[in-house]
């Protein structure tokens, strides 16, 4: 994102207790007043590692919400995602194969191995 973006962007990090027991989900990025005003949701009670993997995943959502790649209708079961139109299904098959997931989930893998490198050289 630029930096002129980052300087609008409002971000909230809140740790929710039982979110994966009580909405199955680990973690979650929601929009609040905008698309730049965002706030993400996390279960406590995961490892460390899955508390930073789900953590930079939730960011690629981040990113793609603020930019604009990725615009949920709140009437409608709609996604636009890089300006095409997707049925947003529950279901688990439609989850994985949806652009912005992909997206997701390449990224947080990207961006946990560089994390993973940067700490490393920090402690040498």
């Amino acid at each position: 994102m630029s930096k002129r973006l980052l300087k609008t962007l409002k971000l909230q990090v809140v740790f929710v207790p039982n979110l994966l027991k009580n909405e199955k989900n680990i973690a979650t990025c929601e929009i609040l007043e905008n698309p730049k005003h965002l706030r993400i949701r996390l279960d406590p009670a995961v490892s460390k590692r899955n508390c930073i993997k789900n953590i930079l995943h939730e960011l690629v959502h981040v990113k793609q919400y603020a930019t604009g790649q990725m615009k949920e209708y709140i009437h409608k079961p709609i996604v636009r995602y890089h300006g095409k139109y997707y049925l947003e299904d529950e279901g688990e098959k439609d989850y994985w194969d949806s652009p912005w997931e992909i997206d997701a989930y390449g990224r947080e893998y990207g961006l946990y191995y560089r994390w993973d490198q940067y700490l490393t050289k920090k402690k040498r």
